[in-house]
């Protein structure tokens, strides 16, 4: 199952918190949602952290619909994909909330109902997760723009090996990591060889990462 990245900006930590924008992109990277709430929340909701961190970063013009515009193109984005697809977020009890809201009564039925968590119980290397986020960002991907967080976390998923995927993974990954360790140790491995685990056995993980805001709906189809 594919993870399909996302990342949601509210006006607050608050329980009437009011969504803002919404980034979503797939595993390779080619497919990218990108929209802006016209009518949900005003500038008299946002904390000032979301005023400061948030706001600036806004695009207007083409990306700014009406939520229920925004449901319905992320409904019908999500089921264009055509494989089944399992939501990523560094935060279920932000983003997962939204999801439930955008996307119910009529869920995507090639999307899963419960999310990854980008978290060190889940991850194959989360300090390494960690240290690949910061490099995005420091790339030029604009933090706390919705899209660009979705970005630098598929970036720092990939580069730092990927998720556990099922149950029985754990123990696997594990011993393949120590198997990979005694061998590099012994001499018998170059430790450039080594795989990356994420989509399959990929054996780099390098990115280009374009700082340039081209990611974001103009207008036209989704």
């Amino acid at each position: 199952m594919d993870r399909l990245f996302v990342d949601i900006k509210f006006t607050s930590f608050t329980a009437d918190a009011k969504l803002i924008s919404i980034g979503l992109v797939d595993e390779s990277g080619k497919h990218k949602f990108y929209a802006e709430s016209s009518d949900t929340w005003e500038s008299l909701d946002v904390s000032e952290f979301t005023q400061r961190e948030v706001i600036p970063h806004l695009e207007g013009d083409a990306s700014r619909i009406p939520v229920a515009t925004l449901k319905k193109y992320l409904t019908a984005w999500i089921r264009g994909l055509r494989v089944p697809v399992m939501l990523a977020t560094d935060s279920s009890q932000s983003d997962w909330p939204w999801i439930e809201t955008l996307l119910k009564p009529h869920w995507p039925q090639n999307l899963a109902r419960d999310p990854l968590l980008l978290t060190t119980d889940y991850l194959y290397e989360f300090e390494a997760f960690q240290t690949a986020l910061e490099a995005a960002f420091a790339s030029g991907l604009r933090r706390h723009h919705a899209l660009d967080d979705a970005l630098a976390n598929r970036l720092a998923w990939y580069t730092s090996g990927g998720d556990i995927r099922d149950a029985g993974g754990l123990p696997m990954l594990k011993a393949r990591k120590r198997k990979d360790a005694e061998e590099v140790q012994a001499g018998h491995r170059d430790p450039r060889s080594l795989l990356v685990v994420g989509k399959g056995d990929l054996k780099e993980a390098s990115f280009t990462l374009n700082p340039k805001s081209e990611f974001k709906w103009n207008g036209g189809e989704w």
